[in-house]
């Protein structure tokens, strides 16, 4: 018995949606029901599907952001790839890759200044995993290897 995964969003813009999804992170429109009168419209990529629609009234931006809305995380297997991609399409992007490595390591940096180790072991695993996975990215990791305390070799 198998499951899949399909998200539903609730958007202003419909064609934005597509806009955002197909040009900048390389998804493909796989239903379109934008000319009917509850619109649809579903994006697919590798096995992911988002769906949307019309929000039905204006939603404040804050109640979207972390924690209180949803973070859809997509993982791709060249991130560097993706990254080019998303800067190439001319979105604006709020954090950057490296600036975020750079934020996770100057965290982590502080709580060891503050004597609070860090013991987050399901994201140690995550890092190697990655670390192991995306040759490529290991230069701009090493910083935050380095933060956690782990001897590594880019």
């Amino acid at each position: 018995m198998s499951a899949s995964l399909r998200l539903e969003i609730f958007v202003a813009d419909l064609d934005d949606f597509v806009d955002f999804y197909t040009r900048v992170l390389g998804f493909t429109v796989g239903r379109d029901l934008r000319d009917v009168e509850h619109a649809y419209v579903a994006v697919v990529r590798d096995g992911i599907e988002i769906g949307a629609s019309h929000a039905w009234e204006p939603v404040d931006a804050a109640v979207r952001h972390v924690p209180a809305g949803v973070e859809i995380v997509i993982e791709v297997d060249d991130l560097a790839f993706e990254e080019q991609r998303v800067n190439a399409s001319g979105w604006p992007v709020e954090s950057p890759v490296r600036e975020r490595i750079a934020q996770a390591t100057a965290l982590i940096d502080g709580a060891r200044r503050l004597g609070i180790r860090y013991g987050h072991w399901a994201s140690q695993n995550r890092f190697f995993q990655i670390w192991s996975e995306r040759p490529e990215a290991r230069a701009d990791l090493l910083p935050l290897a380095n933060a956690l305390g782990f001897s590594l070799a880019a």
